[in-house]
């Protein structure tokens, strides 16, 4: 088990409160880094045909991050990004929040 795996189940403890599964969850995230660029592994990515892609959870042989997309297939973060790059981050949904926030006029 690694440490992201136990911050994961760590977060799933009845009772915990919100704050801290937050930040369990948050300080589990994996990142991938190409050419520069950083990627959360924790969101999906979409690439120039608007296909959605997200990570395995499993790397390959040479660490690289395993993706999936929508469509079914496999490849890795660096064979997507030079295949179907640039990829940008999904937006996320909008909450309550937000909404009350803008209506309030704030940035």
């Amino acid at each position: 088990m690694s440490i992201i795996d136990d911050l994961t189940t760590a977060a799933k403890t009845p009772g915990l409160p919100a704050v801290d599964k937050a930040q369990l969850l948050w300080a589990s995230r994996e990142y991938a880094e190409i050419d520069g660029i950083t990627f959360d592994l924790g969101v999906a990515w979409i690439d120039t045909r608007g296909c959605r892609w997200r990570w395995t959870g499993q790397r390959d042989s040479q660490g690289q991050a395993l993706m999936l997309s929508a469509l079914g297939k496999k490849a890795s973060l660096d064979a997507v990004y030079l295949s179907h790059g640039p990829l940008w981050g999904e937006p996320r949904k909008l909450t309550g929040r937000d909404y009350r926030t803008a209506f309030a006029g704030g940035a």
